[in-house]
């Protein structure tokens, strides 16, 4: 039988706390982070062209507007969710994601909010895109808007409107630089120049980008000076006597209106329209999310969880 030699208290303290070199890995493990966030990256920008395509074929084969779109969906949504507070992404409507689109996009937000159809609204941008917060949701309201605001039957450069409309009846409000929401009484319409027959013919080419005339730019200069422009203005120009003339022959046409689109130059001293001009709302003017409001939103989401506290 073997006997087991006794190993001494300082060769067993040598044996057991022997020091180890750890080899250093952060190289590589910086190396394996990189490769890990760029295919999170490739994943992202996949995802978000699959979502564009899809919009876009949604887009060609719709056979409603973009805004009856975006009621019809806000309305599904609430009830399906039963919830007053929603979510949307804007890749989910038919809007495209420029800055022009999603302003007119946040006008129209603006006036369901003051028809009733919702309390608040906000947008969140992210990496793909933008999401929107909807509060206080109204089905009721948002049914009412949807049969009472119906669109304005119209052809190309016409617009019929009923025979006993004036021109004090209509409201053109400019959504951008290029389209506008035409509205009278309760039926409303959205437009653009080109529709109005405000295009400049001579930008009409494969080669060049369509653009607006002068007429157009003369109605948009009214609707930021307050429906009046008068020698004294630092808008006016010695062309503006034809621009008017120009202007008033489009929009009889346009309208349907015989008598002149502009009160009397003699009584007035000044180029001021009869109709309710409305100007472009700049960016500070049109965001009115804040951050109360998606507090709100998570509140009524996720009652049971929420915690404003953490």
């Amino acid at each position: 039988m073997k006997v087991k030699k006794k190993i001494t208290p300082v060769k067993r303290i040598e044996k057991v706390y022997e020091p180890e070199v750890i080899p250093d890995r952060t190289d590589e493990l910086i190396k394996k982070a990189e490769e890990a966030n760029i295919r999170l990256h490739e994943q992202a920008l996949a995802e978000r062209r699959h979502k564009e395509d899809l919009k876009q074929r949604r887009i060609l084969v719709a056979k409603e507007d973009k805004f009856a779109h975006a009621i019809n969906l806000i309305i599904e949504r609430v009830e399906y969710q039963n919830s007053p507070s929603i979510c949307i992404d804007l890749n989910e409507l038919n809007f495209e994601n420029t800055i022009g689109d999603v302003k007119t996009l946040m006008c129209w937000f603006e006036e369901l909010k003051n028809f009733g159809g919702f309390k608040h609204y906000s947008k969140q941008n992210y990496t793909g895109g933008a999401r929107f917060y909807l509060t206080g949701l109204n089905v009721g309201k948002l049914k009412q808007y949807k049969n009472q605001v119906g669109l304005l039957p119209h052809g190309k450069g016409i617009l019929k409107l009923p025979p006993e409309v004036k021109w004090e009846d209509i409201t053109i409000r400019f959504l951008n630089g290029d389209e506008v929401l035409i509205k009278c009484g309760n039926l409303s319409r959205h437009t653009n120049y080109e529709d109005m027959g405000f295009l400049d013919k001579r930008t009409k080419s494969a080669k060049t980008p369509n653009k607006p005339n002068k007429q157009w730019s003369f109605l948009k200069g009214l609707s930021e000076t307050k429906g009046e422009i008068s020698w004294r203005s630092s808008t006016a120009t010695p062309q503006g006597k034809k621009q008017k003339q120009l202007l008033s022959e489009r929009l009889k046409k346009y309208f349907g209106i015989d008598n002149d689109p502009f009160y009397s130059y003699k009584n007035e001293k000044a180029y001021k329209i009869r109709l309710t001009l409305i100007p472009e709302q700049k960016d500070n003017e049109s965001d009115k999310g804040s951050d109360s409001d998606l507090e709100e939103f998570y509140k009524e989401q996720t009652p049971e969880v929420y915690d404003k506290h953490t």
